[in-house]
């Protein structure tokens, strides 16, 4: 897996997550009223199946404008591809020492250890100076991870759902410039 995949697999989900929002989408359902997907656990002998019509009409029912079922499933979506991100680069990096120090790469650190943590800032005590300060600067643009961030919500309080996209293609960029790919 490639970050280019990444971010093809973000959009991906991200335009079917607002599209299934669109009013015409209500035309397709009887026609696509359930999703087929293949399990591993053939003994069952049936795919397991989402009733797709239930779904967007309970999407339509609520509504578009400040939905809550939205927001969560942007949040879930930007927790795991953060997760996801730091996963593919560690892959790449894991015997550069340099890379792995840099500011964006501890920034992205910071993000995963976040999602995967309840979704809070973790910023314990061995990674802060005798100033105050976190040890390794960890920063990306103009958004630096700061101790007194230790508990506030990352995804999307702090991080965005463009600003995922965008570190995403910033560490493509960055592994390119290093001869990581």
């Amino acid at each position: 897996m490639e970050l280019n995949d990444l971010l093809d697999s973000y959009a991906d989900i991200c335009t079917g997550t607002f599209y299934i929002r669109v009013p015409e989408i209500l035309g397709l359902l009887d026609k696509y009223p359930t999703i087929g997907l293949k399990s591993s656990y053939t003994h069952e002998k049936k795919d397991m199946i989402i009733n797709a019509k239930k779904v967007v009409l309970d999407i339509h029912k609520e509504g578009r404008k400040a939905s809550p079922t939205l927001r969560n499933t942007m949040d879930q979506i930007g927790k795991i591809f953060l997760i996801w991100t730091k996963d593919i680069v560690f892959d790449k990096i894991s015997m550069r020492q340099d890379l792995i120090d840099s500011e964006i790469i501890q920034y992205l650190i910071h993000m995963r250890n976040g999602c995967a943590h309840n979704n809070c800032f973790n910023i314990i005590s061995s990674k802060i100076d005798s100033a105050g300060n976190l040890k390794k600067k960890a920063m990306w643009r103009e958004k630096e991870i700061i101790p007194s961030l230790n508990g506030s919500i990352v995804v999307p309080d702090f991080m965005k759902d463009g600003d995922i996209f965008n570190l995403i293609i910033d560490l493509q960029e960055y592994l390119i410039k290093n001869g990581v790919f």
